[in-house]
Parts: structure tokens; C-alpha cells; sequence
């Protein structure tokens, strides 16, 4: 495999990743569920490319300084942005669930239900 061609996952990877960090920053979970999923391709596609080149890649990544450094900084990025998406929708999922479960509902002297008001903010921990 030549340094263009590894160059290329990697970048791909790291666009990927960008994107992620993107969504993640605006709380649009559809994006990321999304970016989340091409991340992961992106980084399947380099894993298959681990398993065809073999030592082959290894030495490839030890000999270029550049290469090594662009593939351990994608890898951090990577390992960073599960933690927050992991984070992210357990902090959405739990909102969502005490919002439907809880007290029953009310009921006014009309014999309706009253509508139950909660709040949707989600508020940033971490």
C-alpha cells in the first residue's frame, strides 16, 4: 500500500470525526447518529486495510513521522468522540424516559386529562 492511499483513510477518517464533533456541538441527534455511523465505516475501512497490509503498514506507519502522527491524533479524536456521543444520548435518553414515565395523569373537573408539562432542556455534565 503507498502513503497516498493511507494518507486518504486516514483524512477520511478525520472528516469523518470532524463532522461528529460537529453534530455533537450543535445536539442534532439525527447527525449524529449519522456522523456516528461514517466514522465508524471510516474506520472499519482502515482496520481492513491494517488486515491486508499486515507488517507491511506497520512499517509503512513507523517509517513516515507524518503518517504516525495524523493516525494517532485521528485515533484520540475517535476514542474522544465516542465518550461524548456515549455521554450525549444517555444524557437524551434519560430525559426522555422521565419524561414518560412518572405520575399518572390528572384529570380536571372537565373529566380531560391535563396536560403534563415538563421540561425538554437537556443540560451539559461533563
Amino acid at each position: 500500500m503507498n502513503d497516498t492511499c493511507l494518507m486518504g483513510r486516514i483524512k477520511a477518517l478525520e472528516a469523518s470525526a470532524r463532522e461528529l464533533q460537529d453534530s455533537l456541538l450543535s445536539r442534532d441527534t439525527e447527525c449524529i447518529w449519522s456522523n456516528l455511523s461514517k466514522q465508524e465505516e471510516s474506520l472499519e475501512a482502515l482496520n481492513r486495510v491494517q488486515r491486508e497490509a499486515g507488517d507491511g503498514l506497520k512499517e509503512e506507519v513507523h517509517n513516515n513521522p507524518e503518517i504516525r502522527h495524523l493516525l494517532k491524533r485521528s485515533l484520540t479524536v475517535v476514542q474522544a468522540n465516542r465518550a461524548l456521543t456515549q455521554r450525549f444520548l444517555d444524557v437524551v435518553g434519560q430525559t426522555l424516559s422521565r419524561l414518560s414515565g412518572g405520575e399518572p395523569p390528572t384529570y380536571t373537573g372537565y373529566g380531560t386529562a391535563a396536560v403534563r408539562r415538563a421540561p425538554i432542556l437537556v443540560s451539559q455534565q461533563g
